[in-house]
């Protein structure tokens, strides 16, 4: 919908077609597209970007954790999770931003088939997500901060519906042209990265909003800004609350009302880690040191 945005995909896929074009692949971004229905996300991925690559293959139940055979992953360019994602709880959430932060940051992989000895071998191929706008299949989108920040890519298609019922066919016969163009693109100045990711990345702010408020960070800020509320409240004369992550889990658990909010979801060691989030995000008034 938007120049940027598109130049910023487009830089993105021309990167690695052209890495792979000459055998040298490089990482790049775990790439997510989130849109209406019938806008041709799954087309996207598929009959264009996947086949482009060298191939695509369905990688949801082994990025979710549901299995650990991946022998046949390993035989293409790109795995796509289409519309699959969409429980969107805690724990799923968990692994799966875990997971992708993993695999978009490392070469080396775990190749795993039934009955086969496993080794380790290197891939450096995309992984594709998309979603719709719904709050539960946005729920899946990754935690935002600053472990993994540089690793992803946000995209929000148009709302304009897909409706070419010959569209696979026209893409099969256009590849060539693509490919090409792919190849010989001048990619823009503002989409060109650093030496490790090689282009920029790109957070929709809509769905940057969306990933930072389905986190277990943003639920424990809500709490937090309960607490942080309540303790000026009570004490007229206080300007800062300062403490270790373990002081402010004990002051928190004083509280009947916070402690209810916090029963076993978190420890020091969890507090602390979501602080440091809260600070990096620049969303809390909180500093961290």
């Amino acid at each position: 919908p938007d120049n940027i945005q598109r130049e910023k995909f487009m830089a993105a896929w021309a990167y690695s077609y052209r890495n792979a074009y000459i055998g040298a692949p490089k990482n790049g971004h775990t790439i997510f597209i989130a849109g209406g229905r019938g806008v041709g996300k799954n087309f996207l991925t598929e009959c264009l970007y996947g086949v482009s690559m060298g191939g695509y293959s369905d990688a949801s139940d082994y990025v979710l954790g549901t299995t650990r055979f991946n022998a046949r992953l390993f035989e293409v360019g790109v795995w796509t999770l289409n519309d699959t994602v969409t429980k969107g709880n805690p724990q799923e959430r968990s692994i799966f931003s875990k997971f992708l932060k993993k695999l978009a940051a490392n070469h080396q992989h775990i190749f795993e088939g039934k009955f086969k000895d496993s080794f380790a071998l290197e891939w450096q191929g995309r992984i594709l997500v998309t979603l719709n706008t719904d709050p539960m299949s946005l729920a899946i989108l990754p935690d935002i901060d600053i472990n993994n920040t540089d690793k992803i890519s946000l995209f929000k298609t148009s709302d304009k519906v897909l409706d070419d019922k010959d569209a696979a066919d026209h893409a099969r016969k256009e590849m060539g042209a693509l490919c090409s163009f792919l190849l010989n693109w001048e990619l823009p100045e503002h989409c060109i990265g650093n030496a490790r990711w090689g282009v920029r990345n790109y957070l929709h702010a809509d769905l940057a909003v969306e990933a930072s408020n389905s986190g277990s960070t943003a639920s424990f800020g809500e709490i937090l800004s309960l607490f942080v509320r309540d303790s000026f409240a009570s004490d007229q004369k206080l300007d800062c609350l300062e403490g270790s992550a373990t002081w402010f889990l004990q002051q928190m658990l004083m509280s009947d009302t916070i402690r209810e909010m916090l029963r076993g979801t978190v420890s020091a060691n969890s507090i602390g880690k979501h602080m440091g989030a809260l600070a990096a995000s620049g969303s809390f008034p909180l500093h961290y040191k």
